[in-house]
């Protein structure tokens, strides 16, 4: 069984993402987490991007990828 990650921008217009996340959570195999930024903050095209918790959160996901498929989990 593969688990499935998501990060939410704790700051989100159109929705709450705290909601999402509860419902999220109460998912088999689903890790959901809020990052305490803006909607975009990936994006290096929108106004909230930020550089270094974008690549932060890359490194964490790219470890977390290198990590399982070490133990063939992938």
């Amino acid at each position: 069984m593969v688990t499935t990650v998501v990060y939410l921008a704790e700051q989100e217009k159109s929705f709450d993402p705290r909601k999402i996340i509860d419902q999220l959570q109460q998912k088999a195999h689903v890790n959901a987490y809020l990052v305490n930024k803006e909607h975009g903050y990936m994006n290096p095209y929108d106004k909230n991007f930020d550089k270094l918790a974008a690549e932060k959160l890359i490194n964490k996901i790219l470890y977390t990828l290198n990590c399982h498929n070490k133990f063939n989990l992938l």
